[in-house]
């Protein structure tokens, strides 16, 4: 590429001297005006020629200033420096020492991996607690003790027909990057709604396809509703109520 722009250069130079020539003719009478018109457009390609390659060095990576060191020596240069679009560390190299390449082929693979992403498993019966902009606390057994928060940015709308889960994708600042590919993470989700209630197993019953618990009546006795529910995951401390059932509500758990 550079020895063309050095070709490309002689040529419009040699074109260059012939239109300074033809001019002085034209204004002697010695030419017509016609031979100085093919002369320019003859220049005008060149200098085009010239253009064109020097754009191809410039997309390649070389500075204004190494180009006009090229102009200047005729003469090209065995070592181009190739920047990076971004800052980052490589994490992929597919050229060695003394290769040849051709334009399309990738060099190097650069990551910045000063923010990461982190993809969790959701299980279905989660959905309705975890939504984009759901906080996360994720922990990695190979930092024991330390914690990194972030944000749920993406939820994928297909869901696991095996594991009947979504992937849920968390952005996270990465600092020091200690964080790398295919490390294994504990995620802690958040509800961002607030605090979810919490009732007794015995408390939570099904009646055909409604799942429901009992309040009490307030101000009269003895007396009981149906309080239709959305449950959520059940531990050993009770069913979390998603929807129906505020914290501190009293329910039945007997009778």
């Amino acid at each position: 590429m550079q020895t063309k722009f050095i070709a490309d250069g002689a040529q419009l130079e040699v074109e260059q001297k012939k239109l300074v020539r033809t001019q002085e003719l034209v204004r002697l009478g010695a030419a017509s005006r016609q031979e100085l018109e093919e002369i320019e457009a003859s220049h005008q390609v060149h200098a085009a020629h010239v253009e064109e390659s020097r754009q191809r060095l410039l997309l390649l990576g070389l500075t204004e200033e190494k180009i006009s060191d090229v102009a200047a020596g005729k003469r090209a240069d065995t070592t181009i420096a190739v920047p990076s679009p971004l800052d980052g560390m490589v994490t992929a190299r597919s050229v060695n020492l003394g290769q040849v390449v051709n334009a399309s082929q990738d060099l190097l693979t650069v990551t910045d991996l000063s923010s990461v992403w982190v993809e969790a498993n959701l299980l279905e019966d989660n959905f309705a607690a975890v939504r984009v902009g759901s906080p996360a606390t994720i922990t990695t057994p190979a930092y024991a003790g330390r914690a990194y928060r972030g944000a749920v940015s993406y939820i994928d709308p297909q869901v696991d027909s095996q594991t009947r889960t979504a992937k849920v994708r968390i952005v996270l600042d990465n600092p020091g990057f200690g964080l790398r590919f295919g490390m294994y993470m504990d995620v802690l989700f958040t509800n961002v709604t607030g605090r979810a209630a919490v009732a007794p197993k015995q408390a939570v019953q099904t009646i055909g396809a409604s799942t429901i618990v009992f309040v009490p009546v307030e101000g009269e006795a003895g007396r009981f509703v149906q309080r239709r529910v959305k449950t959520g995951e059940s531990s050993a401390s009770g069913v979390r109520i998603l929807e129906g059932l505020k914290s501190g509500e009293t329910v039945v758990t007997d009778g």
